[in-house]
């Protein structure tokens, strides 16, 4: 099952969503487009917890929520895309 993972903002300027779109509008377009799954990366969002959201077909969002690290961090979301195609 191919998978996209993109920040957000990412999904939002690749799809042609308006960046105000909520995340549902952003998931179901790249599924639209093919996508046999989406999660949609909330590390640079606000509030205690980062959220992800796992998008799937024919099935209930899945939400994922940590609480959110204090610290400045790169190159997480390499990490996770390498870690999905391994």
């Amino acid at each position: 099952v191919p998978v996209v993972a993109l920040g957000g903002r990412r999904a939002a300027a690749r799809l042609g969503v308006p960046a105000g779109a909520d995340t549902d509008a952003k998931a179901r377009a790249l599924i639209e487009a093919g996508a046999g799954a989406v999660l949609v990366k909330g590390g640079h969002g606000d509030g205690q917890d980062a959220v992800d959201i796992l998008y799937r077909r024919d099935r209930p969002p899945l939400r994922l929520a940590s609480p959110r690290i204090a610290a400045t961090l790169r190159g997480t979301g390499c990490t996770l895309a390498t870690a999905t195609a391994c």
